[in-house]
Order: structure tokens, then C-alpha cells, then sequence
């Protein structure tokens, strides 16, 4: 597997990757000699990105599960 993130821009002073690239490879061996190799590519992009959305939900930004807080 094989990933390539490109294109890092700032938002709200956060690097954030637009564009990136996945490959992998997959071997499967068979009966009777038959090998299959397969190559699956997935290349993605973000037109924009934004944070602090009007009208969303704060459920919608759910912070990591390793995440902790202190509430002093």
C-alpha cells in the first residue's frame, strides 16, 4: 500500500492535505498455478474545507476517543 498526500494549504492557520493518492496492490494465489495480481487506485481531492459551520451540530466534530480533558 502506498499513500501520497499532496497539495497542503492553511486554513485558520491548520495545514491542511487537498489532494492525495492510495495504491495497493493485491496478490492472491490460486489453485493449478493461477496467480492474480490486482492494482487499485483512488485518487481524492478537497475543493474547499471550513470549520466553525453555521448551523451544524456540535455531535457533528466529535473529538478522538484518546482524547482527554481536564475540567478544572
Amino acid at each position: 500500500m502506498e499513500s501520497i498526500i499532496d497539495d497542503y494549504r492553511y486554513i485558520d492557520g491548520i495545514n491542511i492535505a487537498h489532494s492525495g493518492r492510495n495504491v495497493v496492490t493485491l496478490f492472491r494465489y490460486g489453485e493449478g498455478s493461477v496467480n492474480h495480481k490486482r492494482r487499485l487506485e483512488e485518487c481524492w481531492m478537497i475543493e474547499e474545507a471550513d470549520f466553525n459551520l453555521h448551523g451544524l451540530a456540535m455531535d457533528s466534530f466529535l473529538p478522538p476517543s484518546d482524547l482527554k480533558v481536564d475540567c478544572d
